[in-house]
């Protein structure tokens, strides 16, 4: 008989040792937290008045204009005007840029801040009926007669 060493007994099945995951849920958790604070950190900062910016800002105001389909009645393009309380009684159209309907209620628009103010020298606002808009003009007060510019360079005389 020969010898034989003694056998071993079969092997039997064992699972494969698993890794951990600890450290990858850790990781994921961390993100996860950071991501959450930026969040609320921007909508802080986006909710809040002044939105992070620096006291200095600027504000800007729009005014729209007028209806376009609201437009006042024009008086009539008469050389002379109404009787008023002021002691103007004239106007013209001084440029070829004016129409006569402008002049008359540029004339009436000086006219009624005459009589409100007393002043000879303003800046009134007047609707011209051939543009439907609105201009601003300087008036000033010289010699007898009152000379209102400005809009699209237009002139009316007022005296």
């Amino acid at each position: 008989m020969t010898y034989q060493p003694p056998a071993a007994p079969p092997q039997q099945w064992q699972p494969v040792p698993q890794r951990s995951n600890t450290a990858l849920v850790a990781v994921v958790s961390v993100l996860a937290v950071l991501v959450v604070v930026f969040m609320a950190f921007a909508a802080y900062l986006l909710l809040s008045k002044d939105g992070g910016q620096s006291t200095n800002a600027t504000e800007t105001k729009v005014i729209a204009p007028p209806a376009a389909d609201v437009k006042p009645a024009a008086p009539a393009p008469a050389r002379q005007a109404p009787v008023q309380q002021a002691r103007f009684s004239t106007y013209w159209a001084g440029s070829r840029n004016t129409s006569s309907a402008f002049a008359a209620n540029v004339y009436s628009a000086y006219v009624s801040n005459y009589n409100n103010t007393g002043s000879l020298n303003a800046s009134i606002r007047a609707y011209s009926p051939v543009t439907g808009g609105y201009y601003d003009m300087w008036c000033g007060y010289s010699g007898g007669t009152t000379t209102c510019t400005g809009g699209d360079n237009a002139v009316v005389y007022i005296s």
